[in-house]
């Protein structure tokens, strides 16, 4: 039996500010698939994602989720409705606990899915992430590297427990160890359904834990495939070059 489609992205453009940063974005993520969105800075990786997320207005173009038009819902709705954001710029409040905010969820938008808050609300968390739980009660702004920061923020993107995930740069910043258990909850969570969208700038070794790699170039899709295919056909310095000349 297939899977059923989760995210479906139709003819997609998005807007940076005043200016048109993704052209005519087509994708689609389907229960227990991992999908990741490749190219260097600049590609419009994330661009896509704040347009799914509703944090970049659509010039044109469709968001569905499960078959529900988003594009007129505002980022809380969407997020209170079934997908789990993880953003690559500072989502934490460091002057909060790990375990305050991992709240911030449920006192944002738990109203919207029905998720009170309660001394177990973030338990299921802390057996995604066992080393939060470690430091449950520590303020951010007392780590001293990047890993434990990045589940916290992985992990917020859980607390409301979707059915679609929508991580910008996961990956980026984090130990090899960090990013092997980071990689392991994601592989448990496709195992339980949900289906995964990733943003990630390495193209020529992507994460091994993609289905389809989607790889971007000045805004556009430029090739869509297994990302064994996809990483040997594009050449991430000929990529590099082409946003310096158009931005020369």
């Amino acid at each position: 039996m297939a899977e059923a489609t989760l995210l479906e992205v139709r003819s997609l453009d998005a807007v940076a500010d005043w200016f048109r940063v993704t052209y005519d974005v087509n994708l689609t993520v389907t229960e227990g698939e991992v999908v990741g969105i490749l190219g260097p800075d600049g590609a419009g990786k994330t661009t896509v994602t704040k347009g799914i997320l509703g944090y970049r207005k659509p010039r044109s173009g469709s968001v569905r989720l499960r078959g529900v038009e988003l594009t007129e819902q505002s980022p809380e709705v969407r997020q209170g409705n079934g997908i789990g954001y993880q953003s690559d710029s500072e989502q934490l409040f460091d002057d909060l606990t790990v375990d305050e905010n991992l709240r911030v969820p449920i006192w944002k938008r738990g109203d919207i899915c029905g998720v009170t808050d309660g001394p177990d609300a973030v338990d299921h968390v802390y057996e995604r992430f066992e080393s939060l739980s470690t430091c449950k009660h520590k303020r951010i702004e007392t780590f001293d590297d990047g890993d434990k920061t990045r589940k916290a923020a992985i992990g917020q993107s859980l607390v409301l427990q979707p059915d679609l995930l929508v991580l910008d740069e996961p990956l980026r910043g984090v130990s090899p160890d960090a990013a092997d258990d980071i990689c392991e909850t994601l592989r448990e969570l496709k195992t339980e359904g949900l289906g995964i969208l990733l943003t990630d700038s390495g193209i020529d070794d992507p994460p091994d834990i993609l289905d389809r790699a989607i790889v971007m170039e000045r805004g556009e899709i430029i090739d869509e495939g297994g990302p064994d295919r996809v990483s040997s056909r594009v050449d991430e310095a000929d990529l590099d070059r082409g946003w310096a000349e158009m931005n020369a």
